[in-house]
């Protein structure tokens, strides 16, 4: 998992994680004598809330501005100004703003818990590391933090201890989906395929309407060889997410694989209209293409698939056997060579044919 890759990690994320408690002012039918201008800075303050909960996260950084200027210590306000430059990815200044909160109220683990992802989106992740276990320190129930340090293992690549976290977090919350899906993750990278599924299971037990297990799960069985319960699985995520042009593309693998190439065809066929570009559905295409043997067709989804990704090694390897097949030798060498070149390992035995 790449940087850019693990920041939408943490975006998706969001949604199972800390409330913003947003704090807004409001006057009753008591009589108080109010300062106009405090009276003024709650009302920039609550406008503020008002541009976040629109996601107009520049105009509330502003509100945010005024109502720090009219009162320098106040804590809410640098918190959800930090929460705006944090949507708008402006991490170091999301930093700044928890840094001072955690100076006012440095008992709040929410804060060092926002402060913490910010810092792993920096790839900050011993700093992370520090402000999530203070977070946890504060609050041992706090699920998210165990999560996001789980994230942030998984990252590094430490998938038993990435484990361990998302254990931490389900002994909490034992139906928290990410945690199930994210530790299901993390045993498909240790071979532990058995374990995964049963994680993806329970998290479908937990809820039913999230798309991506039902895919995650669909893959598990897929790389176990049962392509039927592959095949179910991709179809349930489908049902969720008929859009999905990598749902297609998935069960379009499960079927190739189990044989079945027409309609591993008609699922490429649907992947690649959602998605134009999308270049592994081609070079899937073609491989179905080929094994139909309709060579002509599946030499020119090859080709598509290597103008969308010039270094895509695997299509230049594919496009190397068709054209073989199409007794173009000369031009079967050139592919395999290229894709040699760009790392496919095997390759280099098919090179050996054109010496």
């Amino acid at each position: 998992m790449n940087k850019k890759n693990f920041m939408k990690k943490m975006l998706l994320a969001i949604l199972f994680s800390f409330s913003l408690n947003y704090f807004t002012f409001a006057q009753n039918n008591q009589v108080n004598v109010i300062d106009p201008s405090q009276e003024a800075m709650l009302a920039t303050y609550n406008q503020g809330i008002s541009y976040l909960e629109q996601k107009r996260y520049t105009e509330a950084i502003k509100e945010f501005d005024k109502a720090i200027n009219g009162s320098p210590n106040f804590y809410k306000a640098y918190f959800n100004r930090a929460h705006a430059y944090e949507k708008l990815e402006k991490y170091g200044s999301a930093i700044w703003n928890y840094s001072k909160c955690i100076s006012l109220q440095p008992r709040e683990s929410k804060t060092y818990f926002a402060r913490g992802k910010c810092k792993a989106s920096l790839g900050q992740a011993d700093k992370a590391m520090t402000d999530f276990n203070r977070a946890l320190e504060l609050d041992p129930q706090n699920t998210d933090v165990y999560y996001f340090k789980g994230l942030v293992l998984f990252e590094q690549q430490n998938y038993h201890a990435a484990i361990s976290q998302y254990d931490q977090a389900l002994k909490v919350n034992p139906s928290f989906v990410n945690a199930l899906n994210d530790r299901a993750g993390a045993k498909r990278m240790i071979d532990d395929l058995d374990g995964a599924i049963e994680d993806y299971q329970k998290a479908i037990q937990a809820e039913k309407s999230h798309d991506f297990v039902y895919n995650n799960l669909a893959s598990a069985f897929r790389l176990k060889g049962d392509f039927d319960k592959a095949i179910e699985n991709y179809s349930a995520a489908i049902t969720l997410k008929p859009t999905s042009f990598l749902f297609y593309n998935n069960r379009g693998r499960a079927y190739f694989e189990k044989g079945e190439f027409s309609k591993a065809l008609k699922d490429f066929d649907k992947a690649i209209e959602l998605n134009p570009k999308y270049a592994l559905a081609y070079n899937n295409r073609a491989s179905a293409h080929k094994q139909l043997k309709s060579y002509k067709l599946a030499e020119n989804d090859a080709t598509k698939a290597i103008s969308l990704k010039p270094d895509f090694g695997a299509a230049y390897l594919n496009r190397g056997i068709i054209r073989e097949m199409l007794r173009d030798q000369a031009s079967a060498c050139q592919d395999w060579d290229r894709a040699a070149q760009l790392g496919i390992e095997t390759a280099k035995q098919y090179t050996q044919s054109c010496k």
